[in-house]
């Protein structure tokens, strides 16, 4: 194994993972607090930190099983995995302790704060996604976005809307509004209710909402640390579809004005969707979502592949995983 030093800590452990991301590097979707309300959506969160070649790797994972063998990825959320300085010496040595504890792979999303970084074979870096980004420094709803966007937000005042920043009143109306934007397009909401009520205590967390006439139409939950908002999740009535846009521009403002920088908003669900034009159209700036695919068991992870029919190259990863799996 390569040298340096691995330190893994679990959700019993809230002293220890609070401690090694109590740094002013730390994301917001890397800490215990939001790791807890995964757990409650079944995960079991796991918090790595390898430190090796003077850089350090923060690393919150979870194991997955599939068919009778154990991969690993990082926590669904925005920050992902984040290596300061940007170095490829903690992945090699993760990749040695990994094929050690016998997964056969890992999927390690990359925080958008992370460098680039000179990765050397087996490891592989792909990018099947972008998250879109507010500088709050030098964006402002007034002049970055196009002419017609510009109407777009406008529009959200013409119909009445209300910015609203009311925790309580948003955590209470949110679960609904994510559940009906979810059916509108025939999915189940994305975490528990259970998952939400412990996010809605967390001091990191700050709910957005648009009203009409006194009735919440569009929400988002959204995540605050060291400068940097991550917007989670959303939710909206049928009446507000079409307020998000109206929504990020207002709550960018409203991050402004309590010393965020970088404002995350996602990314999108196909290259071209209307997802992803509406947030090309605000201005925002487009980040590759990059990871790093690592195989820790070769021989394995070929046999797996061929058993599924599949391209041990193929874009989705692992290959052999039907998505969702």
């Amino acid at each position: 194994m390569s040298d340096g030093v691995i330190t893994l800590f679990g959700l019993g452990d809230r002293s220890g993972w609070e401690a090694a991301t109590a740094g002013s590097e730390t994301l917001p979707s890397q800490t215990w607090a939001y790791a807890r309300g995964l757990a409650a959506a079944g995960l079991t969160p796991q918090l790595a930190v390898v430190e090796a070649g003077e850089a350090r790797l923060v690393l919150p994972f979870h194991e997955r099983s599939f068919q009778g063998f154990t991969d690993i990825a990082t926590l669904p959320g925005l920050s992902g995995a984040s290596i300061h300085p940007a170095s490829s010496a903690p992945l090699a040595l993760w990749r040695d302790y990994a094929a050690g504890r016998g997964w056969v792979c890992g999927y390690l999303q990359l925080s958008i704060s992370t460098g680039a970084l000179a990765v050397a074979a087996p490891d592989d870096t792909m990018s099947r996604n972008a998250l879109f980004v507010f500088d709050l420094a030098t964006w402002a709803a007034e002049r970055s976005p196009g002419h017609n966007m510009r109407k777009t937000l406008r529009r959200g005042e013409r119909e009445g809307a209300v910015f609203c920043t009311d925790r309580d009143w948003l955590a209470e109306v949110f679960p609904a509004l994510h559940a009906q934007a979810m059916a509108r397009v025939g999915e189940a909401p994305v975490f528990p209710p259970e998952t939400l009520a412990i996010w809605a205590d967390d001091p990191d967390v700050r709910f957005i909402g648009g009203g009409i006439d006194g009735q919440i139409e569009v929400a988002g939950l959204c995540r605050m640390r060291n400068g940097i908002a991550e917007g989670h999740l959303a939710g909206s009535t049928d009446a507000g579809r079409g307020l998000h846009a109206w929504l990020f521009a207002r709550s960018a403002a409203w991050f402004a004005t309590l010393g965020v920088r970088y404002y995350n908003i996602g990314g999108y669900g196909q290259p071209g969707d209307g997802l992803h034009m509406m947030k090309a159209r605000l201005a925002a700036t487009e980040h590759p979502l990059r990871a790093i695919r690592q195989i820790y068991r070769p021989d394995l992870f070929d046999s797996l592949c061929r058993a599924a029919g599949v391209a041990a190259d193929a874009a989705y990863f692992p290959p052999n995983r039907t998505p969702g799996a």
